[in-house]
């Protein structure tokens, strides 16, 4: 099917098939903004208390209700990328419901916990693009993990497209309900003129096979993987689209924030403390001699490179190798972007990597603009 953006007005869930009024529209495209504090019960239009605690809740009307599922078949209801490979083609976007952020017991919750992966359950939440709502009680939420999520006005960053079971599942022969590596990416457009390609001599990647639903990269387009891996298994290039003879690209570890080439065999992506790896797939940009960049934008935010953040993304040609990017935000935010800065040997190798930020001020106007050079 052809591209579907993430302010589709339809989503499916546990509870059903959810299609949102007209007159939240605009409070879709900020994707379920997050309220802190202070932490109030909210309503939907239609005068129903909605879901959790945080104000204002997405605004749903559910249609059709599914009948109860047996006990034994919920205990992985964060494992969304099935049911988001079927509704995302049917132009829906799925979701994975609401979300304990805590660790803490939730007295009087629809289930009273505790949450032992809370970082899991947010981050398959962001990651399916659609409503996300924390759950927690009264002074139970954790904020650091709810910003995390999103910008300081609440709109949530994400990826273009929901996060799905990758075709690698379905290629070893083995169960694809039971194969929890998942992939989405998010593209990042250039600015008119600019020089975003890959290094001269490298294949382009195979048109950068989008996610499901997603749609092939544009000209001066740069593709942004993301992979989530349930288990110990690692990374390969097909996981994620990428082929042996793709454009070179870097691994950026979410949880131990170790960065590394990209093989074109398998990748060790070590897991974080609740089992499960998460890591971010960026190509190599801007190579001048043996120096390039690999951008890495906010890396305290489950998706760091996300288009509700980086409006815009452009390359310098000229030494030093130089990334300019627009960022959006609200007013007086400070935003803390990263890159790599990656030195390479005559056949491409990466000899050493080196990773730096600059800190960017959010102005009256709601953007601004981030340089991020490796000669500084």
């Amino acid at each position: 099917m052809g591209s579907r953006k993430l302010t589709a007005s339809h989503s499916f869930g546990s509870d059903g098939i959810g299609a949102q009024p007209p007159s939240s529209a605009h409070a879709n495209e900020r994707a379920s903004r997050h309220s802190l504090p202070p932490l109030a019960p909210a309503t939907t239009q239609l005068g129903t208390p909605c879901h959790g605690r945080l104000a204002p809740c997405s605004l749903t009307v559910t249609l059709c209700p599914l009948p109860p599922v047996a006990p034994g078949l919920s205990l992985n209801n964060w494992a969304i990328g099935g049911t988001a490979l079927f509704y995302w083609a049917l132009g829906y976007l799925p979701f994975k419901d609401g979300f304990y952020s805590s660790t803490q017991p939730q007295a009087g919750g629809q289930t009273v916990g505790p949450e032992l992966r809370p970082d899991r359950e947010i981050l398959i939440a962001v990651l399916s693009g659609a409503m996300v709502g924390a759950m927690d009680g009264m002074h139970l939420l954790n904020r650091s993990r709810v910003l995390a999520s999103c910008r300081s006005d609440g709109v949530l960053l994400k990826p273009d497209a929901p996060i799905t079971t990758a075709d690698e599942c379905f290629r070893t022969g083995e169960d694809p309900s039971l194969c929890f590596v998942y992939t989405t990416q998010a593209a990042l457009p250039a600015e008119e003129g600019s020089e975003l390609r890959p290094p001269k001599g490298a294949v382009k990647e195979e048109g950068a096979a989008p996610a499901k639903g997603g749609r092939p990269a544009a000209r001066n387009e740069t593709i942004v993987r993301y992979a989530f891996v349930g288990d110990a298994r690692p990374l390969t290039p097909r996981m994620v689209g990428l082929t042996s003879t793709s454009s070179p690209h870097g691994v950026y570890n979410w949880y131990t924030g170790q960065s590394r080439a990209l093989l074109p065999g398998a990748n060790t992506v070590e897991a974080g403390y609740e089992g499960h790896s998460y890591a971010m797939i960026v190509p190599l940009l801007c190579r001048h001699g043996d120096v390039a960049i690999v951008p890495l934008g906010e890396v305290t935010k489950y998706v760091p490179l996300s288009r509700k953040r980086v409006a815009s993304l452009q390359c310098s040609p000229t030494a030093p190798p130089t990334l300019r990017l627009v960022v959006h935000g609200a007013e007086s935010e400070v935003v803390s972007l990263c890159a790599l800065r990656v030195a390479l040997n005559a056949s491409g190798a990466w000899l050493k990597v080196e990773q730096f930020c600059r800190a960017t001020y959010i102005g009256p106007s709601g953007s601004a603009t981030a340089i991020l050079s490796t000669g500084v």
